[in-house]
């Protein structure tokens, strides 16, 4: 069945239900997206009070073949609103075993919170023991392995970071899952849990990277595989929709954007270029620009970026970022940018130098300007330009007089001579031979 045949059933129950949709649309593209938005949806019918109507998505939903632990976790919530206690507590039980540490710490806390009531209410939560953690509560099997139970700073680290960011502690929640992960820790949930935290502050791109890194090595975790591959889809729509619209604006069919499942930069990297090289280099760097506002961070989208800007004939722009590119720790970045700037450099060296000796004249400093362009003639002793200002210098600071009255010929051919002999002394003085030549 099509996630749009399904999500029309689902719609259908929310209209009969008296239910206006917040996030379920009939235009779904994958199950992963129709998934997230029935979540949505069955959260949203539990906190306005509507918990039977929530009770009766989550049986469609799972009818229709969406699954996901949640789905259980929302029901026990529903159960919980409608005075089904034990029922409820029953459901987070199992639920604290899940793979889904994230989950499974969801589920503890609700145990916890819900224990002593449940106590109070007689019968025990069916005939496993219960195992203690601290202060946390849960039940397993009696042969469980002891290392297959999680610890208890585990369990308290993993209900710390969810408390904080359903608190809207965003910031601190962060703090803690780095710590954790700086400390040693090598579950992959912890990434997961990241990612949703930066999602929640608006970092969508880092979230992306990480759930695509998780996708692409789940660890031997098929669950964690699935939802890193359903959450990186997810962002990755989010992020590619105003890169597609600035394409249609502009006229562009896509070569690589939305046509595969590459990570979202490769495939940016790879629009870039070939919309690039195929003559389209304003639309190259409005898509470089569009993607730092989204967030996107390479220095190859750099790299990108200055070689559109010498299509268009600015290459000072491009030059000073692979100047900043040749101090890359990446070798073969580096090594790019260097032969870049052999490339490129010379032209735009002579360019800022002539622009700097002209603006000294201006302000009346001949001799900077000289000693500007002699040192310039130094490394390029055949610039015609250099040659050409270098007398300008001279003659500002030499006079009007200079040459006598034998005409601007032959003042133009003392300016030279003068020229040449200025150099030549500089160079003697580099040399050390200042001495000799005396």
């Amino acid at each position: 069945m099509q996630p749009q045949t399904k999500a029309h059933l689902l719609l259908e129950l929310l209209v009969e239900g008296g239910w206006t949709a917040q996030q379920l649309t009939a235009t779904s593209n994958s199950d992963g997206e129709l998934l997230q938005a029935c979540l949505g949806e069955v959260i949203g019918l539990r906190e306005a009070g509507d918990a039977e109507l929530s009770l009766q998505l989550i049986d469609q939903a799972l009818a229709l073949g969406l699954t996901s632990p949640w789905f259980q976790d929302n029901r026990a919530r529903a159960l919980l609103a409608l005075g089904q206690r034990q029922e409820a507590l029953g459901l987070w039980v199992q639920l604290s075993r899940e793979p889904d540490h994230l989950v499974a710490a969801s589920a503890v806390a609700m145990l916890m919170e819900n224990a002593d009531s449940a106590a109070e209410q007689g019968p025990p939560l069916g005939e496993a023991s219960l195992v203690t953690f601290g202060s946390l509560t849960t039940e397993a099997p009696p042969e469980a392995p002891a290392d297959e139970l999680r610890t208890d700073q585990q369990l308290q680290a993993l209900k710390e970071v969810i408390r904080l960011r359903e608190e809207g502690q965003l910031e601190a929640s962060l703090e803690l899952i780095d710590a954790a992960l700086a400390a040693g820790e090598t579950d992959p949930w912890w990434l997961d849990n990241k990612a949703r935290v930066l999602v929640e502050l608006n970092n969508y791109v880092e979230a992306l990277l990480l759930w695509e890194q998780l996708s692409a090595a789940a660890h031997g975790d098929a669950w964690l595989g699935q939802v890193a591959q359903e959450m990186a889809a997810l962002q990755g729509q989010t992020l590619l929709a105003p890169l597609l619209s600035l394409c249609e604006q502009n006229g562009w069919q896509p070569q690589y954007l939305g046509t595969d499942d590459q990570p979202l930069l490769r495939q940016l990297l790879q629009e870039l270029s070939a919309s690039r090289e195929l003559g389209e280099a304003e639309l190259s760097l409005a898509l470089v620009s569009k993607a730092r506002d989204l967030g996107f961070e390479s220095p190859w989208i750099n790299d990108n970026e200055a070689r559109a800007l010498v299509n268009l004939q600015r290459e000072a722009e491009a030059v000073a970022l692979w100047r900043n590119l040749q101090l890359s720790n990446d070798a073969t970045l580096a090594t790019m940018a260097a032969e870049m700037l052999v490339k490129y450099g010379p032209k735009v060296e002579r360019r800022e130098r002539l622009q700097q000796a002209e603006q000294l004249l201006e302000q009346g400093d001949a001799a900077a300007a000289e000693a500007l362009l002699l040192t310039a003639l130094l490394q390029d002793p055949d610039h015609h330009g250099y040659r050409q200002l270098l007398q300008r210098a001279l003659a500002a600071q030499l006079g009007v007089d200079y040459g006598g009255q034998l005409g601007p010929e032959i003042r133009e051919r003392e300016l030279r001579l003068e020229g040449h002999a200025r150099l030549l002394a500089l160079v003697e003085r580099r040399l050390g031979l200042i001495g000799v030549s005396d």
